[in-house]
């Protein structure tokens, strides 16, 4: 069988969600402006929110088949990324419980970026909250492990240098874009300022990207290793988790 390498897989899995996200906010703007004011405020709005560009009908589709399609892929991504750094560092014995804890996280994140998904904020706004707020810790938590964890592996693997400062990049826009999404959002809610809300929709665009730009960069580790979604010895689905 003919191996599919990372490299060749990364792009079009990370291009996916933005381009759906490029759809539907489009979609909202021209299709239902007037939905762009639909808040409790009723003020002026011109940036729809995510929720607001995927809450229904086709948009909501187109969404969650990308979402949902690209983070079945992340999770075999997340354990090909894991199992190749357990092999990089250099004193195993002191690192393993943080891998351990590295893929746990990154496995949250993923499923509770689906979950959020499929549960909308209109549907099930108690589950569509707390799993932002999962999805929102365990990406922050995730990607200060993931920096700490590269930070270590520079004097025995320099070609990491590159990951790093780009994951440092994208990791500061990520805590910047949902700390000022945060504040725009309480603003808007208690005071109703005209135009808030798409300043607070902007910067959870951003957030988004962000995100996506930060773990498109495993391609710098694992970019020339094969994504294997099942072992053709044991016959069982590749996720293997270091123990």
């Amino acid at each position: 069988m003919r191996k599919i390498m990372v490299r060749r897989v990364l792009p079009a899995l990370a291009a996916l969600p933005v381009m759906s996200l490029i759809i539907c906010v489009t979609w909202t703007i021209v299709e239902d402006p007037s939905g762009l004011t639909r808040t409790h405020c009723a003020i002026p709005n011109y940036i729809p929110s995510l929720s607001a560009s995927v809450a229904s009908g086709l948009r909501k589709r187109i969404w969650i088949g990308s979402i949902g399609f690209s983070c079945a892929v992340r999770i075999f991504v997340n354990s090909t990324y894991n199992f190749t750094l357990s092999h990089l560092v250099y004193a195993p014995n002191c690192m393993g419980f943080l891998l351990q804890v590295h893929y746990w996280l990154h496995l949250v994140e993923i499923l509770c970026l689906f979950s959020l998904t499929i549960f909308t904020s209109r549907e099930n706004f108690q589950i569509h909250r707390n799993a932002f707020s999962l999805f929102v810790i365990s990406c922050a938590l995730f990607g200060f492990l993931d920096l700490h964890v590269l930070r270590g592996l520079r004097s025995t693997c320099p070609s990491l240098i590159h990951s790093i400062k780009w994951k440092h990049h994208f990791y500061a826009i990520m805590t910047v874009s949902i700390v000022l999404s945060a504040v725009c959002y309480l603003l808007h809610n208690r005071y109703c300022i005209s135009h808030l809300y798409s300043v607070f929709a902007l910067f959870e665009h951003i957030f988004i990207l962000a995100n996506l730009a930060f773990h498109y960069h495993v391609i710098d580790v694992i970019g020339d290793l094969p994504l294997v979604f099942f072992d053709p010895v044991t016959h069982t689905l590749s996720l293997d988790v270091i123990s």
